[in-house]
């Protein structure tokens, strides 16, 4: 500093050291940031034709990988040779798996490569020590199973994603942990068919039983005894796994929310409509605010019926706030377009098949289908949690079911997974991951045009959300989702390498503490 009229003012050889002290820190970023690049995003394992020799030629090899740079108009780095005559590539500007794919097959092309692969994560693969898991054919990865070992390889769930069961309610199950269960709500409403000794809605979603005598129902219907449908549509979503007891469920993590709208002769469609707007979160006129909104909505329910207005409104609502609703399609081996609400918008409509992924003879389809997955058929049953009351609670149970309720219930388990793996993605961008990652029908019986998109396949639905960019809130549109997946051999699940740079809290750390040198107050003289 120096004086001019007692005031001081900064000296030329001050500014310069700031403009130094700014440079050095540009080039500093530079430095720290260009070498992590290659580490930070997609890597390729690629092979040169004529390339035959333990040792490489480097230089050459390096003018090989700018020209493969040039036609393909991707950026590519030569990180180092792996093998005994591979290259591995990092493509930092590669940012979804659908630009990656496009670069494989630009490269596999290219007349100077022999082959190219994703360089991909191996991890021992999750196999949980539930005696019943042999049984549940419907999570394997079989041409009908939907991928579950390979997918709890990338994700098993997270707390901070509630799935609602709408239904007949709860009942407690030595293979369900009540700390996953958040407070539900009984929205049950017809007095005369309750059955839980306290007519009308009230805070406790238990399942009292939904037995029925000879027509009791109207209709000329038989008795039934009662299903426990709530308890066992839960457990295909949330059964405790890995405690060498039962079954396996789907989501191993996330929170359960259960609104009771299922009873005796059924439920009426003003008391789901109710149920589903709680469990999203909405204001729901005479019950309590519910504080724990879910991202995901099961109803494996429907009536045969048009879609109204009331029902779609209600729907919209939902859906607009953030919430995915998966229905099951209906077991009346008719066209989906009569059941509701699997025939309105904006709700994921499940269809069931068989062990060998064809059609399951009592699924209703349609073009209103979104996806299908297991449902079973013939002694090709789905393990549940069942009781063994017939009439009123009895003892913990393991039964075999089948039908488009459970179907429904896998694929609302692996859009849980999917929220659990991407938060920040919206109920259009989980329906088209479902779609877009589900395996293609292995028999003629289903297609496209009445079984929805394929067998929903976990594994690689995972995949695709990883890499797929939020939603703009203004357009509600996807931005970014694509195809491709790892996939698995031996004891191991391979998955995409695609991890953050390093280095990075170094540059952060290095550059706050230029930061604070720069802004420091100097000592005036």
């Amino acid at each position: 500093m120096y004086q001019i009229n007692n005031k001081k003012v900064a000296s030329p050889t001050a500014d310069r050291s700031v403009v130094l002290r700014v440079w050095h820190l540009l080039l500093t970023l530079c430095l720290l940031y260009l070498p992590g690049i290659a580490t930070a995003d997609y890597r390729l394992i690629i092979r040169l034709l004529g390339q035959t020799g333990t040792v490489l030629d480097t230089a050459a090899v390096e003018q090989v990988v700018t020209g493969l740079s040039e036609r393909t108009q991707s950026r590519l780095v030569l990180v180092r040779q792996v093998g005994r005559d591979a290259l591995l590539l990092a493509a930092p500007d590669i940012s979804t798996v659908t630009e990656r794919d496009e670069l494989i097959d630009q490269l596999q092309a290219d007349p100077q490569v022999d082959y190219v692969r994703t360089d991909r994560r191996a991890r021992i693969q999750f196999v949980p020590n539930d005696p019943q898991y042999v049984t549940q054919w419907n999570l394997y990865e079989d041409s009908g199973g939907i991928r579950m070992p390979s997918a709890w390889d990338v994700e098993r769930g997270s707390q901070k994603i509630v799935t609602a069961i709408i239904d007949t309610g709860i009942l407690p199950h030595a293979e369900l942990d009540s700390a996953r269960f958040l407070p539900g709500y009984d929205f049950f409403s017809d007095m005369f068919n309750d059955n839980d000794g306290i007519p009308g809605r009230d805070a406790n979603p238990a399942d009292p039983g939904d037995a029925t005598l000879a027509d009791e129902c109207g209709g000329g219907g038989s008795p039934t005894n009662s299903s426990w449908h709530g308890t066992s549509v839960v457990g295909v979503v949330a059964a405790t796994t890995d405690n060498a007891l039962g079954i396996v469920g789907i989501d191993h993590r996330g929170h359960i929310l259960v609104a009771r709208a299922l009873g005796k002769c059924g439920g009426f469609i003003s008391d789901i409509i109710d149920a589903m707007r709680w469990a999203a979160g909405l204001k729901v006129f005479g019950v309590p605010l519910n504080p724990n909104p879910a991202r995901v909505i099961n109803l494996s329910a429907g009536s045969t019926d048009a879609c109204s207005a009331f029902e779609q409104d209600a729907i919209d609502e939902v859906v607009s706030s953030g919430v995915s609703v998966v229905v099951a399609a209906g077991n009346g081996a008719a066209d989906v377009d009569i059941t509701s609400p699997a025939n309105c918008n904006r709700v994921i409509t499940v269809a069931a098949t068989t062990r060998g992924g064809a059609r399951a003879g009592y699924s209703n389809i349609g073009n209103r289908v979104d996806i299908s997955a297991p449902g079973g058929e013939g002694v090709d049953a789905i393990p549940v949690l069942y009781n063994t009351g017939l009439t009123d609670p009895g003892d913990d149970a393991i039964a075999y079911a089948l039908g488009t309720s459970f179907a429904a219930a896998q694929v609302t388990g692996v859009a849980a997974l999917i929220l659990a793996h991407n938060s920040d993605l919206s109920p259009r961008q989980v329906e088209h991951i479902l779609k877009s990652s589900a395996r293609p029908f292995p028999d003629t019986s289903c297609d496209t045009t009445i079984c929805g998109a394929g067998i929903v396949d976990a594994e690689r639905a995972l995949v695709i959300a990883e890499n797929t960019l939020p939603e703009i809130p203004a357009t509600d549109t996807v931005v970014s989702s694509g195809g491709g997946g790892g996939g698995s051999g031996g004891g191991c699940t391979l998955t995409d390498v695609r991890q953050p740079d390093p280095l990075f809290p170094v540059l952060l750390a290095w550059a706050l503490y230029l930061l604070v040198r720069i802004r420091r107050p100097k000592h005036i003289a």
